[in-house]
């Protein structure tokens, strides 16, 4: 029987990376957005890992040639974090398996390890090792090296993510970007861990979302469809999603208002409510 682990997705808003001499060490400070369908892995299984950082982070923890079985609802290399998702729960369904002798924190450090070498991600991990609501990375690094905190957010809350053009993760970690946003993201990352509030998570994603010109990325001159939804409570941009904060008794209506943009696609998602979790698949 398998084992399989699940994980939440994760939606950047703002982040400052911070490069050390260690893949452990090295990370961002930032906020953003946990949220659902999350990331499944089941071990053993038939297919191979989707994602190279899986794989690498396999590989870390002694587990090679492993076969998995995936539910991946969202697709990688948009901004949902599916690389970090995919490291994460493939490390911990592994471990159950084989008799490896790695523990939770080593598992999970080994996954941010991989998103590091592999440059798919710097503060995932550390994020979705928190998984609830709003999340706030305070200190950068692996689990057990870096900070997190996580504001569970209302039921109230529906979230609508716009996918579109944007800009690559290679983009957003070049140092001409990172010059331009750093004292802003540094002091709005700073509001919201001062506030610990959804007003605060909101404002502070707007105002960087507006003054980098984010939201055009992602929907061309589209940008006043987005800012007149119906129930609109906040928006911003990251790679090339759009997140759309909207009330949750508006959701339908706010949906068939974004489906006037062109050129994008829409899906319906939630926050996430719980972390990572592991389980033994009895009935699979």
């Amino acid at each position: 029987m398998p084992w399989c682990a699940w994980s939440p997705h994760h939606i950047t808003s703002i982040f400052y990376p911070v490069y050390t001499s260690s893949p452990l060490s090295t990370g961002s400070l930032g906020i953003g957005l946990a949220v659902e369908p999350g990331y499944t892995s089941c071990f053993p299984g038939v297919e191979e890992p989707l994602t190279e950082t899986a794989r690498r982070a396999l590989r870390l923890i002694g587990a090679r040639d492993l076969r998995g079985k995936f539910i991946s609802p969202l697709p990688p290399g948009r901004g949902y974090a599916v690389s970090a998702a995919s490291a994460i729960t493939s490390v911990l369904a592994s471990v159950k398996i084989g008799g490896r002798k790695v523990g939770v924190l080593e598992a999970l450090q080994a996954a941010h390890k991989a998103e590091v070498l592999e440059r798919t991600g710097l503060g995932d991990v550390l994020a979705l090792s928190c998984g609830i609501g709003i999340v706030i990375r305070l200190h950068p690094g692996a689990p057990g090296l870096g900070r997190v905190e996580c504001v569970p957010l209302p039921r109230s809350i529906g979230i609508i993510s716009v996918e579109g053009e944007g800009r690559s993760t290679r983009e957003l970690l070049s140092e001409g970007y990172i010059r331009e946003s750093a004292p802003l993201a540094l002091r709005l990352i700073r509001r919201v861990s001062d506030e610990m509030s959804l007003e605060s998570f909101v404002y502070a994603s707007r105002i960087y979302t507006d003054r980098l010109n984010l939201l055009r990325h992602v929907v061309g001159g589209q940008v006043d469809i987005v800012r007149s939804t119906p129930g609109l409570i906040g928006y911003y941009a990251k790679k090339s999603v759009a997140v759309v904060i909207v009330e949750e008794d508006r959701l339908g209506d706010a949906f068939e208002h974004l489906g006037n943009l062109k050129g994008v696609s829409l899906r319906l998602l939630r926050p996430s409510e719980s972390g990572v979790r592991v389980w033994w698949d009895y009935g699979t």
